[in-house]
């Protein structure tokens, strides 16, 4: 992730992305290093997390917690909190949002998802607005010399890869330094994902991560940690592509097998043939 530069994260939802972004904070703030990275960083300092989704006190604390991070560096800012105190939704455009990362100051700001914190009247589709819309943040990166992470939900076309899978507007993959796509292994038994650099502009993109996640509890409360596996040299396209492999011995493994396949249709339904 490039400093003063806007970086990209893809994935469907309930892949994980949270998750592993809990491992990016421990690196953050405090140079913790683990298989994702294992190389400590030249400098340590503060993460601005927007969180559109994730409830702070109920789940990223737990989470980033069991992740090692240093909660004395971690600021969030939650788009509910926001709307609570000013009764203004907070959107990328909004000054306030510049003005907290200055007085911040931190090397690493990330929004997640994109889409809770676009102006309401922005559609993704619109290569004009989605440009408009995402200045303030090259802004920010670039006066703050942080590096931005922007986290999206994928779009639903199937069998895509790569810039296909992440929006009707291909000015988020243009403008981002670097990209990276997050997916589920289809072969794998053990609930494995993939975490792929498809796009890096200054140097040679990083070779696959395969992890897996794992529960955890921190004071007493359940989460879940991001464990590193393995590298590989396969990319999105490759694991997109790569078809369900399973041998059914048995009625339940042949119940089995056909619900896996339709579970992979986001309608729960596909014609006959395709089943077939």
């Amino acid at each position: 992730l490039p400093m003063g530069e806007v970086s990209l994260l893809g994935a469907d939802g309930g892949t994980g992305k949270g998750i592993w972004q809990a491992q990016l904070i421990a690196y953050v703030t405090a140079g913790k290093t683990s298989g994702f990275f294992p190389l400590p960083p030249q400098q340590t300092g503060k993460v601005l997390l927007l969180a559109g989704e994730d409830d702070p006190g109920k789940v990223l604390k737990a989470r980033l917690l069991a992740a090692g991070a240093d909660m004395n560096r971690v600021l969030v800012l939650t788009a509910d909190d926001y709307f609570g105190k000013t009764g203004q939704p907070l959107t990328l455009k909004d000054q306030a949002l510049a003005d907290f990362a200055a007085k911040a100051g931190p090397l690493l700001l990330i929004v997640a998802p994109l889409q809770s914190f676009l102006p309401a009247d922005v559609e993704m589709a619109s290569r004009n607005q989605m440009r408009g819309a995402l200045l303030p943040l090259r802004a920010i990166a670039a006066k703050q010399g942080c590096a931005v992470l922007i986290v999206m939900h994928s779009n639903k076309k199937q069998g895509v890869s790569g810039r296909a899978r992440l929006a009707d507007s291909s000015d988020i993959w243009d403008m981002a330094r670097s990209v990276l796509m997050m997916g589920r292994c289809k072969n794998s038994t053990e609930g494995q994902i993939y975490l792929s650099h498809e796009k890096s502009s200054y140097s040679a993109p990083a070779r696959t991560a395969l992890l897996h996640i794992e529960q955890a509890q921190v004071e007493g409360v359940k989460t879940a940690v991001a464990v590193f596996d393995s590298r590989t040299d396969k990319k999105d396209a490759d694991f997109v592509e790569e078809r369900r492999v399973r041998t059914a011995q048995t009625k339940e493994d042949t119940a089995q097998a056909i619900l896996n396949v339709l579970a992979e249709s986001k309608l729960g339904s596909m014609p006959s043939t395709q089943l077939r």
